[in-house]
């Protein structure tokens, strides 16, 4: 699922009915800024769609490459190593 957001504040909100008709509404505001062309980004290369239980350790690392900036028509790859987080 993903959620289209616009530049500046966007509300979300998520309605959950159970069966037996119970309902709940939570509301959240979050908010789009633009991001200048020339910051840094990353890219996912694996790993990504995993899923698990809040707190638990997925079983295969996500791995994203981190880039500068873009420069002749050629991204700049991000100086440094590896690292694994858990």
């Amino acid at each position: 699922m993903s959620v289209r957001l616009d530049l500046g504040p966007n509300e979300i909100v998520a309605l959950a009915t159970d069966s037996l008709g119970n309902t709940n509404e939570a509301r959240i505001t979050v908010t789009r800024v633009e991001v200048p062309a020339e910051a840094p980004t990353m890219e996912v290369v694996s790993g990504n769609g995993q899923t698990g239980q809040i707190g638990s350790i997925l079983s295969e690392p996500i791995v994203v490459q981190m880039f500068l900036r873009e420069r002749d028509g050629k991204r700049e790859v991000f100086p440094g190593r590896w690292s694994r987080s858990t």
